[in-house]
């Protein structure tokens, strides 16, 4: 038996009719009449009396000797989902920068709590140098960069990469030719890059100033908000903007493409049974929300 058709026909012999059920239900009377149908076929035996002109539900003498029993059941069932109730909470310490957490973990994290709600999430905001550090220190217990440290008791594994695209505004002569050298630098709002990114940058922009350079990406909405200017990030990043404002155009690279940016997931290298076996678990409801996302080319772990 089903709780929503044992619990359904509770609720009709409780308020007297179809229509007052679902009323109290929040659905049609139609679904109403369709859980009573189901519960009633696989019960094998007529469990209401259902004729024109009968407002008020009455129940067969089969229903009478089934409403004790449903009320049971109810009961039961309500102890039973209860057990999990009883468990032990598990507690998940989780260090990011600001860009994943922004633009993808801050809709992964409220899904898991709510799929998870045995596991409970300790969420914090810092820098690559400061995760690692954290990590190594057993201060947290996963940590999601973009970059790496050399730490002894630190491991990481890349799990996704994503491509760099330009995003400028919708009339920016730079859609027309899609050529870098048309991209007028003093308009670009910069973003800190790694090591290995700004080689590349330097190699195709070697002298220019930007509009600004920011550390912080949260700065960016408001600086996109100015006309002509335009930004180099990662495609999720753009897809999210775009989004937002309609103005802004996403461009692929079509040749000279910068690195891809790869977000690593940070543990600490000796095993720890009882942390490892929380973070497997968040670890494949992760991957399975990401692929969800185009933009994220999960890389196998």
């Amino acid at each position: 038996m089903e709780f929503d058709d044992v619990s359904t026909f509770l609720q009709i012999v409780n308020d007297g009719n179809i229509a007052l059920a679902a009323r109290n239900l929040f659905i049609t009377q139609g679904t109403v009449s369709l859980r009573l149908k189901r519960l009633e076929e696989e019960l094998g035996v007529m469990l209401l009396y259902r004729q024109k002109g009968i407002k008020k539900a009455e129940l067969t003498s089969e229903g009478e000797q089934f409403l004790p029993i449903a009320k049971q059941w109810i009961t039961l069932n309500q102890q039973a989902l209860g057990i999990k109730d009883q468990q032990s909470f598990y507690e998940l310490r989780i260090s990011s920068n600001v860009s994943n957490n922004l633009y993808f973990l801050s809709y992964f994290f409220p899904y898991f709590s709510k799929m998870h709600p045995e596991i409970k999430l300790y969420l914090q905001t810092e820098h690559s140098y400061e995760t690692h550090q954290l990590i190594q220190n057993q201060n947290i217990d996963l940590g999601f960069t973009n970059s790496l440290h050399n730490f002894s008791y630190v491991s990481s594994k890349p799990i996704w990469s994503e491509d760099m695209v330009i995003i400028v505004h919708e009339d920016d002569p730079f859609l027309k030719t899609r050529d870098l050298k048309d991209l007028n630098v003093n308009n670009e709002i910069h973003s800190t890059m790694p090591s290995f990114f700004q080689d590349w940058y330097h190699l195709h922009f070697p002298s220019e100033k930007p509009f600004v350079t920011i550390g912080d990406i949260t700065l960016l909405d408001q600086y996109l908000l100015y006309p002509d200017t335009w930004a180099l990030v990662s495609e999720n990043v753009a897809d999210s903007l775009c989004m937002k404002y309609h103005r802004l155009v996403k461009v692929p690279f079509r040749k000279d493409e910068p690195p891809k940016r790869t977000t690593y997931m940070l543990r600490y290298k000796t095993e720890r049974p009882w942390i490892d076996k929380t973070a497997d678990i968040f670890i494949s409801e992760l991957i399975s929300f990401a692929k969800e996302y185009p933009a994220l080319h999960i890389i196998e772990l």
